[in-house]
């Protein structure tokens, strides 16, 4: 179902709400009720962001966390500035970014075979290609297990951290937990995320591993923003109804497209038609990765072969040198 179109900014909606996609949703209540999620805390009755963020699930709605900031989720390339693509998951990224000299690519990455690479040194892991993490400055795979990890540590979020934080008093672990002989302890059953440690979510009473991107979930689904893999709403734009021309798939859900003066309005894969972002293109420039536009359809095509999920068509992954549907985590 496409939403309808019913603001702008913030202050286009009633009290209690917030403008997410062009949509007035309702901002979380705390208190007496449910609790936060995140880093968020709870002012008058309302979730509140912080005044910083590690992740999305810090972020009030669809705003997302990036630079240790929450901020509104992008829609088109437009809104990441000079040299960003807007991501399906909202975020501005530079992977994959179509180039054709190192000036189209943030300062720091170079334009290689005509995509944008990543930086030589990294600042967030947004910089980093799919599931990679920004670790000491640099892109990495990170860890992919708890044995990967030293004696007390434990994989979150393709990170090594302390499997039980240190604490002295129930104060010093998150809200839901209790301080045990000197280490926080999760709650069990859960009732919410803030229950479990950081980089877990609470799923049927039961703290578990969050996911960090698509590839740590199952087959069809994918990896929201609080960690949890869902079946999501629309993967292509050919996937929202009732009509694909007037609507995008902006975070896995359909939003109306936007509208568009030129192509350069329009995220990576698309043109400017009718003043409204469609997908499709007008050159190989235009297509992200090494995905070329194909003659006469204006649509962008994979390659014979993949260095990265970006050469590959939306909803499909690059293994072991080919574009092939993800086969989950293994």
């Amino acid at each position: 179902m496409v939403a309808a179109a019913g603001c702008v900014a913030d202050v286009d909606c009633s009290a209690g709400q917030a403008c997410r996609f062009a949509e007035c949703v309702a901002i979380g209540g705390c208190g007496a009720g449910p609790a936060c999620t995140g880093a968020q805390i709870c002012i008058a009755g309302a979730c509140q962001e912080g005044p910083s963020c590690n992740g999305d699930a810090d972020c009030l709605g669809d705003r997302v966390c990036e630079g240790a900031t929450c901020r509104d989720a992008c829609m088109v390339a437009a809104d990441c500035g000079p040299g960003g693509a807007c991501s399906a998951d909202g975020h501005c990224r530079f992977e994959g970014q179509a180039c054709m000299f190192d000036a189209d690519c943030p300062a720091g990455v170079f334009c290689v075979a005509n995509v944008c690479g990543e930086p030589a040194g990294c600042m967030n892991d947004d910089q980093c290609l799919g599931a990679r993490i920004c670790q000491n400055g640099m892109c990495s795979d990170g860890c992919a297990a708890d044995a990967e990890c030293l004696v007390g540590e434990a994989c979150r979020l393709h990170r090594c951290v302390s499997a039980a934080p240190a604490c002295l008093t129930d104060e010093g672990c998150n809200p839901g937990q209790a301080c045990d002989l000197g280490y926080c302890r999760e709650n069990s059953p859960c009732a919410v995320d803030l229950d479990c440690f950081t980089g877990r979510i609470c799923m049927v009473g039961n703290c578990t591993v969050a996911c960090a991107a698509n590839v740590d979930c199952a087959p069809g689904l994918v990896c929201q923003r609080d960690g949890r893999c869902v079946a999501p709403e629309c993967i292509t734009y050919d996937d929202c109804t009732p009509s694909p021309a007037d609507a995008a798939c902006v975070g896995y859900r359909c939003v109306p497209r936007p509208n568009c003066a030129n192509d350069a309005a329009c995220r990576v894969g698309e043109i400017c038609d009718g003043q409204i972002c469609r997908p499709g293109c007008r050159g190989d420039a235009q297509c992200p990765g090494l995905q070329t536009c194909a003659p006469g359809t204006l649509k962008c095509v994979e390659a014979d072969h993949c260095n990265g999920d970006i050469d590959c068509l939306v909803g499909r992954i690059c293994l072991n040198g080919a574009c092939a549907v993800s086969a989950g985590p293994p």
